[in-house]
């Protein structure tokens, strides 16, 4: 039973992950395209990692939390 409860917390956290190594790369390949747009190569467009603070990204991350359900 303990096993059974272990590979569930475990199946759920590799799904969110995954999840959010999707949004930070989605994060950085906009970063980098509105860098290339705006005809400023520096930082964002060198790939290095940089943060948003975009409403739509902070949406999405409450979204992938609500969707591990983590807090059961």
């Amino acid at each position: 039973m303990l096993k059974n409860i272990i590979q569930e917390y475990y199946d759920r956290m590799y799904v969110c992950e995954g999840q959010k190594w999707d949004l930070e790369h989605e994060v950085r390949k906009r970063d980098y395209e509105a860098a290339i747009v705006s005809g400023r190569p520096g930082r964002e467009a060198r790939g290095a990692k940089s943060i948003s603070t975009g409403h739509g990204d902070r949406e999405a991350l409450a979204a992938c939390h609500s969707t591990c359900n983590l807090h059961d």
